[in-house]
């Protein structure tokens, strides 16, 4: 899949090819693949490609003048499950992608300026005069705030190496042998997780525990904040061993080995996913 690797916006059929083989390459048992792509990924062909497979997907949306000229003429609802001023959800058909899709949007206020007379606006940001807007196109039929919510979760790779290389000590690798450097960095993280939990146990008798409100996912895990911008869960309602993975997600061992998120499901979609770019969610039988 490296042909996606270069630096270069991947064509329509570089995409469709990158997708078979992501599914050639699915293990034998899955049932269900959730798909999340930034707007690299916005072309029919790869829509197409999820529709084939019957896979779930969302993602971002270029911008195009015929679709400023839909968010303007869309129907704009408050939208105080996320972070923006308005949401709105319309059917709208791309040029030559054969039929509507679903789209959704939020939309943020900008601080109005003075525009030159003539100046024309710059659809190569995905904003106008008076707005900015996040769109996503999608198959799911879930409510805006938990897609947007389940998209946030994708493209973490980042922070992921940045906090096992700053915070679990994982760049001071000490020898040229792979199978020294997997104890090495085995026993690293277990020093990490230790650590975070002797600062969880040592905090302050009062101090403030929060829930996660963002969305009604079911039984949430109590989550505690602690160094690093990271969260540790309490002991899940299915029970089992907890087991924390650098993104600060807890996951349990699911029956047939497999790990399943504890932090609750709705319809599918669970916090604590891990996230790539594009990221597949599969889910066994």
């Amino acid at each position: 899949m490296g042909e996606l690797d270069n630096g270069d916006r991947p064509s329509g059929a570089q995409i469709a090819r990158h997708l078979e083989r992501a599914s050639a390459a699915l293990p034998k048992g899955v049932e269900r693949v959730y798909a999340r792509a930034d707007s690299g990924f916005y072309c029919c062909e790869a829509v197409e490609a999820y529709e084939r497979r019957g896979w779930q997907f969302i993602i971002s949306a270029r911008k195009t003048a015929r679709l400023v000229d839909e968010l303007k003429a869309a129907e704009w609802k408050p939208s105080p499950r996320t972070d923006a001023d308005g949401q709105c959800e319309f059917r709208y058909e791309p040029e030559g992608w054969g039929k509507p899709y679903r789209f959704i949007a939020l939309r943020y206020e900008k601080q109005p300026r003075p525009r030159e007379a003539g100046e024309p606006e710059q659809y190569q940001l995905f904003e106008t005069a008076d707005y900015r807007y996040r769109v996503f196109v999608t198959n799911l039929k879930h409510a805006v705030d938990l897609l947007v919510w389940f998209y946030n979760q994708r493209a973490g790779a980042e922070n992921l190496i940045k906090e096992a290389n700053n915070d679990a000590g994982l760049a001071a690798y000490p020898s040229a042998r792979w199978p020294m450097n997997c104890n090495h960095f085995q026993l690293a993280m277990l020093a990490y997780n230790l650590n975070c939990w002797l600062m969880l146990f040592n905090r302050e008798e009062k101090a403030a525990c929060r829930r996660p409100e963002a969305h009604d996912l079911g039984d949430l895990p109590l989550a505690l904040p602690v160094s690093g911008g990271q969260d540790l869960a309490t002991r899940g309602p299915g029970g089992g061993e907890l087991q924390r993975s650098l993104c600060g997600a807890w996951n349990l061992p699911a029956p047939d080995g497999a790990v399943a998120s504890d932090h609750g499901e709705r319809e599918g979609l669970r916090p604590g996913a891990s996230r790539g770019a594009p990221l597949l969610r599969i889910e066994r039988a």
